[in-house]
């Protein structure tokens, strides 16, 4: 179970990847120029300046070639952490951190984005379960860490009307701040720490 279960979640990953920026944020409806001084609304966040160059990054980082280190995690438990994934550049900079985790009837899978300075500048969490429900959260930040921006969007399979396809769902935006995980602004050491098993 626990091999499917990574194989779930690193689908998801790898799909969050392909297209966790630009195929749907692409999605909506351009609303023109927008000044980089003006507030990000749902409006405007797809062609806000601010979010274009966080989608920038992730683009980057996506296409670009980074030592690979994969951990499996949590050797016989079906809960929790079961797997970290990082990408390091040329410098050392962990530059995407991915983490793969689950149950007996979930997965869920964490993507980080980091800048060359080593700045968490985007979190991408989707979650899935057997029933067909998925869940995406996206967050952006600045370059100093700052978080500007978060939407979500989700398909309940309980709903009446429901889409089938998380690309089709609408985004919308968080009724909470989202708290990351803490260790996010710190993938080496997150990567390094111990497991994390129920």
């Amino acid at each position: 179970m626990k091999l499917s279960l990574a194989v779930v979640a690193l689908g998801l990953a790898l799909a969050a990847c392909a297209g966790s920026s630009s195929d749907a944020d692409n999605a909506g409806v351009s609303v023109g120029e927008v000044n980089a001084d003006a507030e990000i609304t749902m409006a405007n966040w797809i062609s806000h300046p601010k979010i274009v160059e966080v989608r920038r990054i992730v683009e980057e980082i996506d296409v670009a070639s980074f030592a690979t280190v994969t951990k499996e995690l949590c050797e016989g438990s079906t809960h929790g952490e079961l797997e970290r994934t990082k990408l390091t550049d040329a410098h050392g900079v962990v530059r995407e951190l991915v983490i793969g985790s689950g149950s007996e009837d979930s997965a869920q899978t964490d993507s980080y984005y980091y800048d060359a300075a080593g700045t968490l500048r985007f979190a991408f969490l989707t979650h899935a379960d057997v029933h067909g429900n998925q869940s995406e959260l996206r967050v952006y930040n600045d370059a100093a860490g700052h978080r500007i921006w978060e939407v979500s969007r989700a398909i309940w399979i309980g709903d009446e009307d429901p889409t089938t396809e998380i690309t089709n769902a609408p985004f919308e935006p968080t009724s909470d701040t989202v708290v990351l995980d803490a260790l996010a602004t710190t993938p080496a050491a997150w990567f390094d720490a111990p497991e994390r098993c129920d």
